[in-house]
């Protein structure tokens, strides 16, 4: 008799879980080549049945990439930092321009993806098993929605940008119980794209639409070019021709974010770039993006990256020598 349960997906071979630490020092793994993972997805025993892999770069080069996404598998992109992009699904585009963090995309198993990255990018992808996806939608919001068709468009959810968030902390944990950890946070990202998806498939018709585009771009390219300087709300929502309640609302509707919280990523986002490219201070690169002391950045910086700047920068560029703490 087979039971109807996703839970069983979570059995996991030892003899799997050793190759996979053996091959990689990261528990989620860096991609070398785009949305394709170390691990062989079509392996008769995968260390995990959702391979979770990192897609990264913080040049400013503009980079494009092009694949086929398996015909067993879903490919889920959550995105981690703002990133300018042109993805395009089958030839369809469903984004140009800046996404932001928590933003969503399924790709549908045998279809074709390309995307253009104008400058750093930093984004999660999940490999989905199809029938895994299938049982996750049988068990979703209404039974009437299970195995549609993924659409192509991006969905924002901010929960999703904080467990991703928590599941970048699995190399601190370490060994086999980072790797645990991982399983079970890739099955509750699962579950939750699922249900993201399938509300936006019941009801898509009848919810808020945000800001238009135009207003969305004045509004993020005003913080973009003052994110240094002290900025308030009535300034943002004014540069997007509205007044502060409204805009404060439409803001986060379109893109899952308080105009201050996205504020403060793009601060961050912003001191990711130097810390990679320039051997800086921390105290400098604080005051140089907006923040009134080293201790406010290192505390934010560390809530939204989840690392310490000192020590993410010694992970993206090991040859830098880390900065020594001064009284």
């Amino acid at each position: 008799m087979v039971h109807n349960r996703v839970m069983p997906f979570l059995c996991v071979a030892s003899k799997g879980r050793a190759e996979r630490t053996e091959r990689n020092s990261n528990i989620v793994e860096r991609e070398s080549i785009w949305r394709r993972p170390g691990i062989a997805l079509d392996r008769s025993s995968p260390p995990s049945p959702i391979a979770v892999s990192r897609w990264f770069s913080m040049t400013s080069s503009v980079n494009e990439a092009a694949t086929d996404t398996s015909k067993d598998h879903f490919v889920a992109k959550i995105v981690l930092r703002s990133m300018d992009i042109h993805f395009s699904c089958d030839g369809r585009s469903s984004q140009d321009g800046q996404v932001t963090p928590g933003s969503v995309h399924v790709a549908n198993p045998s279809s074709h993806v390309s995307c253009l990255f104008r400058g750093p990018y930093d984004c999660l992808h999940l490999h989905i098993p199809t029938n895994m996806m299938v049982e996750c939608g049988r068990r979703g919001l209404t039974s009437s929605t299970a195995g549609f068709e993924y659409p192509n468009a991006f969905l924002q959810d901010s929960s999703i940008g904080q467990l991703c968030r928590a599941l970048l902390g699995a190399d601190e944990i370490g060994a086999d119980l980072g790797l645990l950890y991982v399983d079970h946070l890739a099955l509750a990202l699962t579950t939750r794209i699922v249900a993201l998806f399938q509300r936006h498939n019941g009801n898509h018709s009848t919810r808020a639409s945000g800001l238009a585009k135009w207003r969305l771009k004045r509004a993020m390219d005003y913080i973009d070019a003052r994110f240094a300087e002290p900025i308030r709300l009535a300034d943002i929502a004014a540069a997007a021709g509205l007044t502060r309640m409204y805009f404060a609302a439409q803001f986060r509707e379109s893109t899952g974010l308080r105009p201050h919280e996205y504020l403060l990523r793009r601060r961050v986002e912003r001191a990711q770039t130097m810390l990679a490219e320039k051997d800086a201070s921390l105290v400098n690169v604080a005051l140089s993006v907006g923040f009134e002391s080293q201790s406010h950045f290192t505390s934010v910086f560390k809530r939204y990256v989840g690392q310490p700047p000192n020590a993410w920068r010694q992970s993206v560029c090991p040859g830098l020598r880390p900065e020594r703490r001064t009284a």
